[in-house]
């Protein structure tokens, strides 16, 4: 009897326990939308993935920064805009040197949407030569 209750109280537990994206929302923390994808992905057609994978919400940074305006002004409570400091891929390398870069964005800061700035790099290009300390 004491075996049969255990089961019951088993089935019960784990048979109605629903996957863990049911239960809980999908925030997805790195996304690029960057030019070479806007051709093959309206912003629409963005968000729809997203939200047939069930992501309400998504950190996007993309160079440049238009397409995370892109998707930011078709959905502003998904979307969570960052700022990257590349105004083109090959900013990539050199970006921490380069007084454009900056004032680009000081610019984009001004429209004051940014929850953050990045995602950059800082790769083996450029490194200052020298001892390591």
């Amino acid at each position: 009897m004491r075996t049969s209750a255990l089961l019951v109280a088993l089935i019960v537990v784990l048979g109605g326990a629903a996957p863990a994206a049911a239960q809980f929302p999908i925030f997805d923390a790195h996304i690029h939308y960057s030019r070479p994808d806007w051709d093959a992905y309206t912003p629409e057609r963005v968000l729809s993935i997203l939200a047939a994978a069930g992501v309400r919400r998504a950190i996007v940074s993309s160079t440049p920064d238009d397409g995370t305006l892109k998707l930011y002004e078709k959905a502003p409570k998904g979307i969570v805009p960052f700022l990257r400091p590349y105004r083109t891929r090959g900013d990539m390398g050199g970006w921490h040197s380069d007084t454009g870069v900056l004032a680009y964005v000081e610019e984009r800061l001004k429209r004051g949407i940014y929850r953050g700035i990045g995602e950059f790099h800082r790769g083996a290009r450029s490194v200052p030569a020298g001892p390591r300390g």
